[in-house]
């Protein structure tokens, strides 16, 4: 007996996959966490990759551990997968597990919950000094969590809680906070001369509605109050200035209660939101002073603006000596560029051994008439420094109006090179200087190259307008400044410099160039009304210290209404039918524009049209005549012929660079068609000699019947006089005829009679 034995078949390897929780309820912009968890089945083995998605697929953010998990036979791996949700939708997320031609997957079921909204409370001081009798400030942010929002109430406490304890107060102490948003408000401390030395905390308490309720969240702020310290002030608080431009304010630090030392500035841009790029830069110059007991020093604010937009800013201006410290918010302006006549700050450059002068505008906002005396202040202060005086140094002022007196900058040879800011004060007190700073440059000159593009170019007279450009070379590795000025007749013509197609040129406010590089200047050139036409020319000058060049831009003013064609026939010859006659055109260029015939025509015999010229170039001022041939139909009948001619021209505009196409010219003439001149008929065409003669005696007979000249002119041999004669010759050997026979019985009449 044999025997055979066969195995059963046994399940393939695989694997599974689960997850927990299965359904998750996860708040509104926060996030949740399922753990992911794979198996082997029947010993598998291998790398298992996952996936996650969801439906709907607009909202939920799905995040695994990790893309894939390694099973070893019999064994188990796991990971987890982050879930984040922003609105209030339910989803299923789905996880896939691949590995081959295997394929598992598990739901998870995602609830949306309450949102845990919230918001968040940040001070940028942590903690404060203050001399006593003086105010401090600090800035207060409540920052948006989870979608809050709603109205923020601010208060603060201060402890202890004694005799003249310093006070707390916001600006403003109540303010909406956006959806993701942030605000920023100003706490004031506030102490007298009698509040006591020492130290206290502050209780900053910010409070609003979330969905938990009314919500409050504080911060606490060390405040030390010390006997002597320093105050710091913005004249003017406020200020503005174009997208692309710079401009600041003075800022006073004065000492109090006998405060001496230095202390250090800086300042910065508050930005408008968590995270967002302002392109406005602040800085202060110098970045430190000395503060004498009870003195007071200055430090100039400049904030630069790149390609900002119209909006704006706070400044925070923030002074230092230690843990003495002391800030100050000022608002900045930024406005679409335009032309300011009177400006916070003004730039000036100096070179060693050259006078510089500045027009200073004095506003008198009272009605104060002085005499009212100018002084400066320069920082830093050097043996051979520059040296700043007025002309005239003392003012009596228009009631309630502007004011003005140069301000003259003397520097010598030994001059020390670099940065200066000139601080302008008045004697009275009654008034407010504008500018209030100069920012000096001393340096030595620099060697510059000029180039414009074009250089030469044409305007319309009354309204034309066109521009060029000024590029500044500087021609050497230092940094330096090159002041333009432009040089042309105001009566005809006007001219702007442009620093950028948004903002004046302002006089005095030179290009700062640094090494091998250039600053570039639009100049723009408007005609007058009444400008006459002909050439002009704009002399552009640039000044570093004692280096000047200049170059010229020419252009011509043009009256389009001035310039025209002008054109003339003649005929040349007789004209007879059949005949090729000729005609002469007289053209010209009335003006200084170029001209271009393109074509001529006329309409004549029947309204037929003949193209009868080529095109013809005219420069401007310049005549040309052209000869052509027309041909006259031999059926047209001797007599006049009304002609009719068009022109069609074009101009060169040099406004354009262009050619343009001009109303074409069209005129009458009148054509004189005569008879053909006579001519002698060849021997074999015609009637005989003695035919001629017979006809020709024939006509002079009716002539002389009817009372005519007795000279007619000869037949030219056509057939129709030709036949005319023959048949009149033929009726005149008819009538002979008759009369012959009419004798001849007559005769034979008479002899009858006598038979």
């Amino acid at each position: 007996m044999q025997l055979s034995v066969a195995s059963a078949a046994g399940p393939s390897p695989d694997f599974s996959i689960t997850v927990s929780p299965s359904s998750i309820t996860i708040p509104i912009t926060s996030s949740g966490l399922v753990q992911l968890t794979l198996a082997s089945l029947t010993s598998f083995s291998g790398k298992v990759n996952l996936t996650a998605s969801s439906q709907p697929t607009s909202d939920p953010v799905l995040v695994l551990g990790a893309s894939n998990l390694t099973l070893a036979a019999k064994g188990t791996a796991s990971t987890w997968l982050n879930i984040t949700i922003n609105y209030n939708v339910y989803y299923t997320v789905t996880v896939v597990g691949t590995n081959g031609a295997l394929t598992h997957s598990a739901t998870i079921n995602v609830n949306p919950g309450s949102p845990d909204t919230d918001f968040l409370v940040t001070s940028n001081r942590g903690s404060m000094i203050t001399a006593r009798g003086l105010s401090d400030s600090a800035q207060i942010t409540v920052t948006s969590l989870h979608l809050f929002v709603g109205t923020i109430d601010m208060t603060g406490t201060v402890t202890p809680a004694v005799a003249n304890v310093p006070t707390v107060s916001y600006s403003p102490a109540s303010f909406p906070v956006s959806n993701w948003g942030s605000y920023t408000t100003t706490m004031i401390v506030q102490t007298t001369p009698l509040t006591p030395l020492g130290n206290y905390t502050i209780l900053v308490s910010a409070t609003g509605q979330t969905y938990a309720g009314l919500t409050t969240h504080s911060i606490k702020l060390n405040l030390t109050i010390v006997n002597s310290g320093f105050s710091i002030s913005a004249d003017p608080s406020t200020f503005d200035t174009g997208t692309t431009d710079s401009d600041g304010t003075v800022i006073r630090v004065v000492s109090v209660n006998g405060f001496a030392g230095i202390v250090s500035l800086s300042a910065s841009v508050n930005p408008k939101a968590p995270g967002v790029y302002i392109p406005v830069t602040a800085r202060m110059f110098p970045d430190n002073l000395t503060l004498t007991p009870n003195g007071e020093n200055d430090s100039l604010l400049i904030a630069t603006v790149s390609g900002s937009v119209v909006d704006s800013y706070d400044i925070t201006v923030v002074v230092n000596d230690s843990g003495l410290v002391r800030s100050l918010v000022i608002t900045f302006q930024v406005d679409a560029a335009q032309y300011r006549s009177y400006r916070t700050i003004d730039w000036l450059s100096a070179t060693k051994g050259i006078s510089n002068r500045l027009l200073i505008n004095v506003l008198n906002q009272t009605s104060f008439l002085g005499p009212v005396s100018l002084s400066a202040k320069i920082f830093p202060t050097f043996p051979n420094g520059p040296v700043i005086s007025f002309q005239p140094s003392s003012l009596n002022l228009t009631s309630l109006g502007w004011n003005t007196a140069n301000m003259v900058v003397i520097t010598s040879t030994a001059t020390p090179l670099g940065v200066y800011i000139v601080f302008l004060t008045e004697s009275s007190g009654t008034m407010r200087l504008s500018p209030v700073a100069v920012v000096l440059t001393v340096e030595t000159p620099i060697q510059f190259g000029l180039a414009v593009s074009p250089a030469s170019f044409v305007v319309e007279a009354g309204f034309g307008v066109s521009s060029s450009q000024l590029t500044v070379t500087n021609l050497g590795s230092n940094s330096g400044q090159v002041i333009i000025s432009a040089s042309y007749d105001p009566t005809a013509l006007g001219v702007v410099l442009w620093r950028n197609p948004s903002q004046y040129y302002l006089a005095n406010d030179p290009l700062d160039i640094s090494g091998y590089s250039t600053g570039i200047l639009t100049v723009a050139v408007t005609s007058g009304h009444n400008v006459a036409t002909g050439n002009y020319t704009v002399l552009l000058t640039g000044t570093s210290g004692n280096i000047t060049h200049s170059i010229v831009i020419t252009f011509s003013v043009i009256n389009f209404g001035a310039d025209f064609l002008e054109a003339r026939v003649y005929q040349v010859g007789d004209a007879y039918p059949g005949s090729t006659t000729q005609l002469e055109f007289d053209f010209s260029d009335i003006g200084t524009l170029s001209m271009t015939v393109q074509d001529v025509q006329i309409q004549a015999f029947n309204r037929s049209t003949f193209q009868i010229s080529n095109p013809v170039v005219l420069m401007g001022g310049e005549n040309k005549t052209v000869t052509t041939t027309l041909v006259i139909p031999s059926t047209v009948r001797p007599g006049t012929q009304i002609v009719i001619f068009f022109v069609q021209w074009q101009f060169y505009n040099p406004v354009t660079s262009q050619w343009t196409g001009a109303n074409p010219l069209q005129f009458y003439g009148n054509l004189t068609i005569v008879s053909s001149p006579t001519s002698q008929p060849p021997p074999s065409i015609g009637p005989s000699t003695a035919l001629t003669g017979f006809a020709q005696m024939l006509r002079n007979i009716v002539s002389v019947i009817a009372g005519a000249p007795g000279s007619l002119p000869l037949l030219d041999g056509s057939f129709q006089e030709t036949f005319l004669v023959t048949a009149v010759g033929v009726y005149a050997s008819l009538v002979s005829l008759a009369g012959l026979l009419y004798l001849r019985q007559t005769r034979r009449t008479r002899t009858r009679r006598a038979s």
